[in-house]
């Protein structure tokens, strides 16, 4: 419990919603990379940061001092959008085939808009910031999955702090 308090205050995971239990948490990516896509939307792809503000209950991402987000739709689907008042009108040129809990859920295909025809698009991806696929905790091992993911989290943050101490050491005359 104190390892997941630590990440949580880091801002490397997020608990989006929990069962009664507490045994079932879904991670929600705090940032993410979007990639892939080189042709008409390729400016879309790039990090994505999660902003305060929800959509439909789910976080908005925003990408780096750009004006374009991701946002769940109604419909369950992730849309990318290049402006804001695009997620108002719950319309984008890049988005998931299926609906996904996340936008880096395990298993989801995109697509983007050409000219009003949706085309299937397998080189997009989201990839979060562990560089791995988020996972459901409720789903293929609960608890035990959800420290595994905690421990590796920790593990990276702890290799992180010691190359930033050594960088800081070796500029200092």
């Amino acid at each position: 419990e104190a390892r997941l308090t630590a990440l949580l205050e880091r801002g490397i995971v997020d608990v989006l919603a929990t069962d009664e239990t507490n045994m079932g948490a879904v991670l929600r990516i705090v940032e993410f990379i979007l990639s892939g896509h080189t042709g008409l939307h390729a400016k879309l792809m790039g990090e994505y940061k999660m902003e305060e503000e929800r959509v439909n209950e789910y976080p908005l991402y925003k990408k780096a001092e750009e004006d374009h987000y991701i946002f769940r739709n109604k419909g369950g689907t992730w849309m990318v959008v290049a402006g804001r008042a695009s997620v108002d009108e719950d319309a984008g040129f890049i988005m998931t085939q299926e609906p996904a809990q996340l936008p880096t859920s395990e298993g989801v295909t995109w697509e983007y808009c050409d000219d009003d025809e949706w085309v299937p698009d397998d080189t997009i991806s989201a990839i979060d910031g562990l560089g791995r696929i988020a996972i459901n905790l409720a789903d293929n091992g609960g608890h035990t999955a959800c420290v595994a993911l905690l421990e590796e989290a920790m593990n990276k943050a702890r290799e992180q702090a010691h190359e930033e101490a050594l960088s800081a050491t070796e500029s200092t005359p």
